[in-house]
């Protein structure tokens, strides 16, 4: 069946359901911006890489643009400014500066043979960005000289953009059964010494054979992501136990890639967030844990659980009421409905991206990847999980000083016969 293509005459969009809560979360701690990197086999040259990032624009409409304040809600308006490729900045995740930006609201950066993307959140999630990211990388090295073919793994720029791209999927998914609000129990908040506001965030990486890590998992029938959000629970027992009373709960929150449960092509949102919560009687005991966490996978991500949080999601913009409401109105009750159920809610975040395929004639130019989430004043740790080439990457990205959690868990990965490779910016020497 023949993809409906965009109008081209189009210069607007509304934002999907999951993004217009994020320009009313921005604040110093908190700036909604993630970040994808490609570490490539040679140095970056800035003039081809800024040429292949003008290529970009006609194949991704809803990345080229700014956000407006409408009367009842936010929306994306084209953005007829050029976007500049920049040194990176020693501080990432940062709020983008908008006016030096040129009101964008990402920013694509170089370093040695490193390209990455910062990208607000209220323009995709972490699938639309890699698949940005991968289509820019492509285009560089075509303009670079390399013969490529992209054999169906990279939207290329020679593409038309399609409707289904541009879908709001909360919309296709909603239904209008009873639901009822998802209850997260509040849980135990790290709260070590943070860096000074707007000062920097610390990140360390480490880098593990996938394989290996998959292996361990299957044997104690487990995903990978089970896995780590158990061993990330069992260590934030190990270093924080002492400080935690009885019945504090360890709760991971989890982004779930939508496009896995149900037939999407959008590069937009469509994520939700998901909690695994273990009890205080998992404390010391790895096995509880997991099969703690593992229940909490069962019995949150069921198909008729995820509709029901779609139409908990989609319930305000049905409602005529608040539909009607002013946006200088909505923007104070979005924010405080972010405090209430944003990072306060959260031990810590962890996403994994999973695998990322790439076409053969491209892979052999890239090394490696990077994935780190943003987090704020109450989630002191933001872990992304991504793996090119067998090779595993889990960025750990915190606003605390204190490097023992980040250090106590990749020793936990190596008493399990892993050997890991691990490297910082050593923000705690900086800031």
């Amino acid at each position: 069946m023949k993809k409906k293509t965009i109008d081209k005459s189009q210069d607007w969009y509304r934002l999907d359901n999951a993004a217009k809560i994020y320009p009313a979360m921005i604040n110093k701690r908190n700036s909604c911006v993630f970040r994808f990197a490609i570490n490539l086999k040679e140095e970056v040259d800035p003039h081809v890489l800024q040429k292949a990032l003008l290529d970009m624009r006609a194949r991704f409409p809803a990345m080229f643009v700014r956000i407006r304040h409408g009367v009842f809600w936010y929306y994306l308006e084209e953005n007829k400014k050029t976007p500049r490729v920049r040194p990176e900045d020693s501080r990432i995740n940062k709020t983008i500066d908008l006016y030096s930006n040129n009101y964008f609201r990402f920013t694509v950066f170089y370093y040695q043979n490193r390209i990455s993307l910062e990208v607000f959140h209220s323009l995709t999630d972490g699938t639309g960005a890699v698949a940005f990211l991968k289509s820019l990388a492509y285009r560089y090295l075509e303009r670079k000289g390399y013969k490529l073919n992209d054999e169906g793994k990279v939207l290329t720029f020679h593409q038309e953009p399609s409707l289904d791209e541009l879908e709001d999927s909360f919309l296709k998914y909603t239904t209008k059964d009873p639901h009822k609000r998802y209850v997260v129990p509040k849980p135990f908040n790290i709260k070590d010494p943070r860096f000074p506001s707007g000062q920097g965030r610390g990140v360390i990486n480490g880098r593990l054979d996938a394989s290996k890590l998959h292996g361990i998992a299957k044997k104690h029938q487990s995903t990978v992501t089970e896995f780590l959000s158990a061993l990330l629970t069992q260590t934030v027992y190990e270093v924080y136990g002492e400080r935690m009373i009885k019945n504090d709960r360890v709760n991971i929150c989890l982004p779930i890639n939508l496009r896995r449960i149900f037939p999407s092509s959008s590069l937009r949102n469509f994520t939700l967030f998901f909690h695994s919560t273990v009890k205080d009687e998992g404390r010391g005991d790895f096995e509880e844990i997991l099969r703690q966490v593992k229940n909490s996978f069962s019995q949150g991500l069921t198909k008729e659980s995820i509709i029901e949080n779609i139409n908990v999601n989609m319930q305000a913009e049905r409602n005529m009421a608040m539909r009607l409401t002013p946006l200088f109105i909505k923007k104070p009750a979005m924010t405080i409905a972010g405090m209430m159920y944003g990072g306060i809610l959260n031990t810590l975040t962890m996403s994994n991206i999973g695998i990322i395929e790439l076409p053969a004639s491209m892979a052999e130019h890239v090394q490696d990847f990077e994935f780190n989430l943003s987090n704020d004043i109450n989630c002191a740790y933001g872990i992304g999980v991504i793996t090119f080439n067998n090779i595993m990457t889990i960025s750990m990205i915190r606003e605390t000083r204190d490097t023992v959690f980040s250090m106590q868990f990749f020793r936990n990965l190596v008493k399990l016969g892993l050997k890991v490779e691990v490297e910082s910016n050593y923000w705690e020497e900086v800031a």
